[in-house]
């Protein structure tokens, strides 16, 4: 029988039902670890991502994207997306986006609302975290160096740094073999807000916390992880997961 729960909580008005029911799975799951998705979890990237594609869609004499349209590349394994988004041209595409975004990408960066406060926290309670991610780890890890997040982590991985991208398993392996062998991927938690992660979640057998999902992660014909939460922002998540911390 599948113990999925779904959480929408308001921190701003007192719910302490859906509280009890996220320290209940908390409890049943006895974390050791977190691992968090990167773009649309941790950063609102989509604006320079938009930009970026754009830039190099122009070079390209290519029409324009919009966000919206955007959206269902998110989370993506990258070589599909160049596929996607330049047919023809992916392998220009690609070089194009990223000489952009390298002179771009830092100077751009907007931490989504509760993804700053959470790593101390997690080092203080003595539970091991990192970020796994489908962005290409250079990138990755010069961000999350930049923001101060790398010092916290046991582990930064990005594409490049397995043999698959998400929705695979390898990443998230790679990234629990480095920063805490030890801990059974049970006893983990991925953050994420794609369909992607939620599969990359199911593939390595790991409860799964979505924040601010997309549409496609609620899809009623999609595949969920037999341990599952929703939170309609990451910031609900942080507070209650570092309130049973606090707690337990």
């Amino acid at each position: 029988m599948k113990s999925n729960l779904t959480v929408n909580i308001d921190m701003n008005e007192s719910n302490q039902k859906d509280k009890d029911k996220a320290f209940s799975f908390f409890e049943e799951i006895n974390p050791s670890a977190v691992f968090f998705d990167y773009d649309g979890t941790l950063i609102d990237s989509l604006p320079m991502l938009v930009n970026a594609h754009n830039h190099a869609r122009m070079k390209l004499s290519l029409p324009p994207i919009t966000q919206d349209h955007f959206l269902k590349y998110f989370g993506m394994p990258r070589d599909e997306l160049y596929r996607d988004l330049y047919q023809d041209h992916a392998k220009d595409g690609q070089a194009l986006f990223e000489d952009y975004y390298r002179n771009n990408h830092i100077k751009d960066l907007r931490v989504i609302d509760g993804a700053g406060e959470i790593f101390p926290h997690l080092g203080r309670y003595g539970i091991a975290c990192g970020i796994v991610s489908n962005k290409k780890a250079d990138f990755l890890r010069i961000e999350a160096e930049a923001l101060g997040w790398a010092e916290h982590c046991g582990a930064v991985v990005g594409s490049g740094d397995a043999l698959a991208d998400k929705p695979a398993p390898d990443l998230f392996l790679t990234a629990v073999k480095q920063a805490c062998p030890d801990v059974p991927i049970e006893s983990c938690l991925y953050v994420g807000d794609t369909i992607t992660d939620c599969q990359m979640a199911l593939a390595a057998g790991c409860p799964f916390i979505a924040v601010q999902p997309l549409p496609d992660l609620q899809d009623e014909g999609a595949s969920l992880p037999e341990k599952m939460l929703l939170f309609d922002t990451f910031q609900d998540f942080s507070e209650i997961f570092i309130q049973f911390l606090g707690q337990r």
